[in-house]
């Protein structure tokens, strides 16, 4: 997706007014509907749905040959809500990210990206979430089952 020309001036900008917002969408079959957070201290409303304030990071891609593109969202664990969701899901739950700016908050700049969550770890100040392009059977070995060293069985 291209830039608007606000976002690609504020982007190749030295200085700019202008502000970026990051948001995510987390959706799942068992929650009731989807939970969106924008990493901002004030709610904001976009066509899309009301993404409430929370702080987080996103973390962009790293890759090594033998793994797939992995990305990380580490949050601030201030509210019990994205625990209590997290620990109630079975499988893997979507999450869309998305960087809007402030003034054109229904313009998406960067995404949507949509991943799925691998895995997540909590303490008592964070919750870090490893996320990876949604894998589609393009990305499944083929055939399933082959044989290799690491699985022979001795006869």
């Amino acid at each position: 997706m291209s830039l608007s020309n606000d976002g690609l001036q504020s982007a190749l900008a030295g200085w700019t007014e202008q502000i970026w917002l990051e948001c995510l969408t987390f959706e799942h079959a068992s929650l009731g509907s989807p939970i969106r957070l924008v990493n901002d201290r004030a709610d904001l409303v976009r066509t899309a749905g009301t993404f409430t304030a929370f702080p987080f990071e996103f973390q962009d891609f790293t890759r090594a040959d033998d793994q797939s593109v992995i990305a990380m969202i580490t949050a601030d664990n201030v509210d019990q809500q994205i625990m209590t969701a997290l620990r109630g899901i079975t499988g893997r739950p979507a999450v869309t990210y998305e960087a809007v700016l402030f003034d054109s908050p229904n313009t998406v700049e960067r995404g949507p990206m949509e991943f799925e969550v691998l895995g997540f770890q909590s303490n008592l100040t964070t919750i870090s979430l490893r996320v990876s392009f949604a894998l589609s059977f393009l990305s499944e070995a083929f055939p399933k089952d082959y044989h290799a060293p690491w699985n022979a069985t001795a006869i």
